[in-house]
């Protein structure tokens, strides 16, 4: 009796470890040109398999443009990213940026402030800010009726008014009307 069904794994599954496996094989091949795609395969995939080895030879011919691509512009980030820490003109500067915080966070003046967030006085406070009435003078200040009030109050008549006491000729006006 034949039957039709196919042996091993069905096709089109994948298999998660074969991504990186294929992944590390593009970034060893760009690192050594010279090297064979077996020979790469069989030094990253420590228990390897002629079955293993297959499955992967496999799919590296149908990916190997994509995963050298990839591979390549990991290359580019990472060279971009040490040209970046390379260009530091001075090591040693960096490493006295690192003590200077570390001092700060041991000085004393940081302990008092850290002392002033937990201290009675600010939980104090901080209920204050959270009270209900707090709540309702911030509403009443938002208010659209304050809004205007302030617009009005910043408008160039109501600064006209505020400058008029300050003018001579009503100075003098003033001092008339007292006499």
């Amino acid at each position: 009796m034949e039957s039709n069904k196919l042996r091993g794994r069905p096709k089109g599954s994948v298999i998660p470890t074969d991504r990186k496996a294929l992944e590390a094989v593009a970034d060893l091949i760009l690192r050594e040109p010279t090297r064979r795609p077996t020979a790469a395969i069989k030094s990253i995939v420590t228990d390897w398999t002629d079955s293993v080895v297959h499955r992967l030879m496999g799919k590296w011919r149908k990916e190997k443009g994509a995963l050298l691509a990839e591979a390549q512009r990991r290359k580019d980030a990472k060279g971009a990213l040490d040209s970046a820490v390379d260009n530091v003109s001075d090591r040693r500067q960096i490493f006295a940026l690192a003590a200077q915080m570390r001092g700060i966070y041991d000085s004393p003046a940081f302990r008092v402030a850290q002392g002033l967030g937990n201290s009675p006085a600010m939980k104090v406070f901080e209920e204050i800010k959270n009270s209900p009435a707090m709540r309702v003078f911030c509403e009443i200040q938002n208010s659209s009726v304050i809004r205007r009030f302030n617009a009005i109050q910043d408008s160039p008549a109501a600064r006209m008014m505020r400058e008029m006491p300050k003018i001579p000729v009503m100075k003098v006006l003033q001092e008339r009307e007292r006499l």
